[in-house]
């Protein structure tokens, strides 16, 4: 959604300082003696799960870390006016690892977690799809800097959000961002975005580990009082 190796970057770089992989689900916050999560635990419960399983994967995970000053919604470079009505916001990475264990940093998998003020999320989610609808291909984003890119949006696809919350948006992309020697690299995405009340999930990146997280995250939200999320 944004430059890939400037979000990465600063996700490993505020992972390696929080520590945050302990991060409790939440029926463990519930189940905590008895009492109701914080609005703080709702949004980390929300972000890492520790029972999240990837296909064929034994990836590394960064944790929920809190980061209000990334960008919730930057895709195509819209315009995104809800981004200034934000409350809180978690974000947690996931990569695939090479032969070496490091992480393949250009095939991070993000949870994005926000909270907004009241009626924010829905404009959000609609400012999402208008950016979709309206991206042009041949736009670059950050043009002149390394984060140079451009988003080809594929045809809407109802079957992406078969089966999560009852309001939720999914579109698959190519990313194509310029390099170093002047080409370009393409790299197929996937967001899948979820409502419910005040609070807007995101999973963008890879499309075989996007439906997975997504399928997990739509559980997590239902699970929620609705006091939790501002119904």
């Amino acid at each position: 959604m944004t430059g890939r190796r400037g979000w990465v970057a600063l996700a490993v770089a505020l992972a390696l300082g929080a520590s945050s992989c302990a991060t409790p689900s939440p029926k463990e916050i519930v189940d905590r003696a008895g009492s109701e999560p914080t609005a703080d635990e709702v949004l980390e419960g929300l972000a890492y799960d520790p029972g999240d399983v990837l296909p064929n994967e034994d990836p590394i995970d960064l944790g929920a870390i809190r980061a209000l000053d990334e960008p919730t919604l930057s895709l195509c470079g819209g315009d995104f006016p809800s981004e200034a009505h934000r409350v809180d916001r978690r974000t947690r990475t996931v990569f695939p690892k090479t032969e070496s264990g490091l992480p393949v940093i250009d095939d991070a998998t993000r949870i994005i977690v926000t909270r907004y003020e009241p009626g924010q999320a829905k404009l959000a989610m609609d400012q999402l799809a208008m950016a979709a609808a309206t991206c042009d291909p041949e736009r670059y984003v950050d043009e002149g800097t390394d984060h140079a890119h451009r988003t080809i949006v594929h045809a809407e696809d109802p079957a992406l959000v078969e089966g999560l919350a009852p309001e939720a948006y999914g579109r698959t992309y190519q990313f194509v961002q310029q390099t170093s020697v002047g080409g370009e690299q393409a790299l197929e995405e996937m967001i899948i975005a979820q409502r419910r009340g005040d609070l807007l999930v995101i999973v963008d990146g890879h499309p075989v580990r996007v439906p997975v997280l997504a399928a997990n995250l739509a559980d997590r939200l239902a699970a929620l009082d609705p006091a939790d999320v501002g119904e």
